[in-house]
This record gives C-alpha cells, sequence and structure tokens, in this order.
C-alpha cells in the first residue's frame, strides 16, 4: 500500500519541482497515513533546505474516537519552495490602527515601543535621565536598551526617542518610537495554525450545498483555506496549478480573489475523470465523474462572484463600494452603476477544459508495401489526416500546444470562417486547415491583424496557389510557415 502511493506521488512531485518559478511555493495536503513518507520525499525532491513548514488546520470540533480514546480533529499541510532565499511569504495585513502622529513627526506615524533587548552588554546598560523631571531608567531586569550610548544621542536629536514632561511615579520617563514607514512588511507572517471556523470541513461543506442544494463531495477544503494560502504566496498575475483538483475548490478560491483584490492569477486544474458511485447524489443527478462536478462548481461559483452574491459577494462589494457596513440595498443600487458593469468587464470567471490524449493526426502506416491498393488507400487516408473522433478545432490547440502557445488565449474564427485566429498579446496566429482555398481567401487572411500564418499542405491545391500565397504574405511584412 504504502509502496503503491510512493510510486504515485513520486514522479508527480519531480514534475512539480520542475514547474515551479524560481520563488514558487507548493503545498501538500496530508492526513496521518503517509505523512511520514510524505516528508521523506519531499526533502528529497525539494531538498531539506527548502522546507518551509508544516501548517495544522483544525478540521472538526465535534468530540470522536478511533476505538483507543483518541480524537484526530486536524490534518497537515507541508510548505516546499523551489528556492528558501527566494521566498516571500505573508500571512494576514498588519494593523496600524495605533499609529499616529501627534508631534509632527517628520517621519510620519508612529507607535511607543519597547526600547529593551534580551542581550547586550555593558555597552547598552546604563542610565537615562529625564531632563525635565529627572526620572532616571534602567533596562527591565535581565534585559538591556536596544541602543548605545552614542546611538541614544541620535535618536533625541532625531526625534526617535522623546522625554516626557509629565508621567507617572511607575512609567518610563521617555517615550522609543516605532515608525511605520520601517515596518519590514505591510503583513504578518503567516501562522501554522488555522483553527478557526471557517477552515473547517463543516464550512466547505457548508459552501458547497450553497452552490449545488448538496455537498455531492467528500471532504472538501474550505475556499477561505486555499484562498488564504495563495493570498500568502503569490503576486497578481501569477499561475497556480493543482494536481488534485477534486470539486476545483482552488479554481474558485482564485476566482474569489482576484475579485477582492483585482488580481489577474489564472489556474490550471487536473483531475483524473474519477467515476462518481452509481448510488450516489452526484451520479443520479448526472454528474458521472468528479471532473463534472468540477466543471460545475467553477460556473457557479463565478456566476456568485459576478452577482456579488452571498457573505463572499459581501467582501468584494466593500472593495468595489467603499463603505464599511453595506445593506442589501446598497448592493442592488451598485449594480446600476458604471463601477459595476466595468467589474464585469474586468473579471474573468472563464475556463476551458482539456482532456490528455493522443495527437489529432492520424498515423501515417509506413508498412512496407508493393501493392499498389494499399499506396492509393494510405494516400486516400492521409488526405483526411484527422481521426474520425477529432475536429479542426482539436488541430488547432495541438498546434498552439507546439508552437508553446497559451491554451488560454481566445481562439476565433475568421470573417469567411476558413480559419482561426489565436488572440495571443505578443502575436497573432492564423491556423488555416481548409483543403484547397482560393486566392480570395489568401487576400481574406493577409487582411488580418495577424504575424505568423500557419497553413497545412492540403490548403493548396496548386504549386502555383503556394507560391503567391507567399509572395502577397511576404509583401505584407507576414511570416508563413507550413505544417
Amino acid at each position: 500500500y504504502h509502496t503503491n502511493w510512493l510510486n504515485m506521488m513520486y514522479p508527480r512531485l519531480k514534475l512539480a519541482r520542475n514547474l515551479l518559478t524560481d520563488d514558487g511555493v507548493i503545498f501538500i495536503s496530508i492526513d496521518d497515513n503517509e505523512q511520514a513518507n510524505l516528508k521523506k520525499i519531499c526533502d528529497e525532491v525539494f531538498g531539506e533546505n527548502n522546507f518551509v513548514g508544516e501548517i495544522i488546520r483544525k478540521t472538526k470540533s465535534m468530540t470522536g474516537d478511533n476505538g483507543c480514546g483518541f480524537n484526530l480533529q486536524h490534518e497537515s499541510l507541508f510548505i516546499y519552495s523551489k528556492n528558501m532565499a527566494e521566498l516571500r511569504m505573508r500571512g494576514s495585513e498588519k494593523n496600524f490602527a495605533g499609529y499616529n502622529n501627534p508631534d509632527n513627526d517628520i517621519n510620519g506615524d508612529w507607535c511607543s515601543a519597547d526600547p529593551s533587548a534580551k542581550s547586550g552588554g555593558s555597552s547598552t546598560y546604563f542610565e537615562i535621565i529625564n531632563p525635565y523631571t529627572g526620572k532616571i531608567d534602567l533596562p527591565p531586569k535581565g534585559r538591556y536598551w536596544a541602543f548605545s550610548k552614542d546611538t541614544l544621542k541620535k535618536y533625541i536629536e532625531s526625534g526617535k526617542i522623546i522625554f516626557k514632561k509629565q508621567h507617572k511615579n511607575e512609567e518610563r520617563g521617555f517615550i522609543f518610537k516605532r515608525y511605520k514607514k520601517d515596518a519590514l512588511s505591510a503583513f504578518n507572517p503567516l501562522n501554522s495554525l488555522f483553527i478557526d471556523n471557517f477552515y473547517m470541513n463543516q464550512s466547505a461543506t457548508t459552501e458547497l450545498n450553497n452552490l449545488f442544494e448538496n455537498s455531492y463531495f467528500s471532504y472538501p477544503k474550505p475556499v477561505k483555506y486555499i484562498l488564504d494560502l495563495i493570498n500568502s504566496s503569490t503576486s497578481q498575475n501569477d499561475i497556480i496549478l493543482d494536481f488534485f483538483s477534486g470539486s476545483a475548490t482552488t479554481a474558485h478560491a482564485v476566482m474569489q480573489l482576484n475579485a477582492e483584490d483585482g488580481g489577474n492569477r489564472k489556474f490550471i486544474m487536473v483531475q483524473l475523470p474519477e467515476l462518481t458511485d452509481e448510488n450516489s447524489e452526484a451520479h443520479k443527478v448526472g454528474y458521472k465523474n468528479i471532473c463534472e462536478i468540477g466543471k460545475e462548481r467553477i460556473r457557479r461559483a463565478g456566476k456568485k462572484i459576478e452577482n456579488l452574491d452571498g457573505l463572499d459577494g459581501a467582501i468584494i462589494a466593500h472593495r468595489l463600494i467603499g463603505k464599511d457596513k453595506l445593506t442589501e440595498k446598497d448592493v442592488e443600487e451598485f449594480k446600476k452603476s458604471e463601477t459595476y458593469q466595468q467589474y464585469l468587464k474586468d473579471l474573468d470567471t472563464g475556463f476551458k477544459v482539456f482532456k490528455l490524449d493522443s495527437s489529432n493526426l492520424k498515423k501515417w502506416d509506413n508498412t512496407p508495401t508493393k501493392d499498389i491498393d494499399t499506396i492509393k488507400e494510405r494516400i486516400q487516408t492521409s488526405m483526411d489526416y484527422l481521426k474520425d473522433d477529432r475536429n479542426e478545432l482539436d488541430l488547432v490547440y495541438e498546434v498552439m500546444l507546439k508552437y508553446g502557445i497559451d491554451l488560454s488565449y481566445p481562439v476565433r474564427k475568421t470573417g469567411n470562417e476558413k480559419a482561426y485566429i489565436v488572440e495571443a498579446p505578443e502575436y497573432k496566429l492564423l491556423v488555416c486547415t481548409m483543403p484547397n482555398i482560393s486566392l480570395d481567401d489568401v487576400e481574406s487572411f493577409a487582411n488580418e491583424n495577424v504575424g505568423t500564418y500557419l497553413f497545412a499542405d492540403r490548403c493548396f491545391g496548386s504549386d502555383s496557389l503556394l507560391i503567391n500565397t507567399e509572395e502577397i504574405l511576404k509583401s505584407r511584412n507576414k511570416e508563413m510557415r507550413l505544417f
């Protein structure tokens, strides 16, 4: 059992490491059954020095018993980086509510901080005398000042340390400022404990019930959990890949986070078409495999985000409207505004579904033969080069793969509907597979705002048409290739 699991995980983790950017990070959720084995594999694949830490997520609050009096209420999440030196994670946003600038300090907002340190020596243990009240201060017992006498003078001159003109006897006679501008980050570190109720399994089940009127899926992850992990480790234009996407919680979280902060993150979900149980509610309503549940979840979650429905929709509405307290009437009025229309225009909840398969092209049978009829049959078959269950659009996507073009780019037909145009931002690509195109078709293609033209051999019924096409496109500084 353990060997089978290890053999399944090892190549996936090797591939995952190759796909990570230099500042990339991988989160791996695991229960107690394979936790120790996973740690050993990851140490080998990613390197022990790239182990970031372990997150504990509370999964349930109810009491259970495994037979020996132990109640398991959590699961683990291992975090590994591609390169620890490049990794920058963040937790919740820091609260600077206690910072202000009552004395108009040129360094900006500040708050009173602890001027002592755990370690030091004779140079950092001395008396500080308040020039107004004569109050003498020493570091707390067992501690030292966080600065030397020379540094103290500089702090007084710059205003980082100010003396109180009035104070109680038990109070320190000076204020040591911590400036908001000196904060290394606007965020707290990411904590290792996720124990709030909205991180538990019950929350995830409720989310699916709200989308489907039934969860249809066992042990889903809460959207808030995945969203916080993504927010802690990605920028607004990153790509998030989930090897075991299940009910597509990760896709839901990416769309939600983009709507909350205006980001443009993209997701790639990977899931085997594991069949649903014939007796399950999911199977009875038409979801024959897990992938079907995931696809429908993305559609429905996208609609809720567009319509600003529910609690998650309220979070987005707060950002867009800019009010602390919102009513349903506020949201309904906002939906009539131009700002909401712009929000819908900028929002991207679309996705494409691909199935891993062999090439769309029929394989040429190169078995040696001298039979003329067999050769004729092979030549005729090669003219209809697409497999019987494939279409022209399938071939366009295969060409995109081979040219390294992002499959998420829009694909549309040309005006004469005889070719496809891939709307890549770097350059637009025209792909034509139509047999026996005409010179008028070529002229129509040439008028498109496209940089590169790809033609199948069968597009050209004669050598003269091929030559004319090359000349027409060359005269307009277009690139042409055959496949």
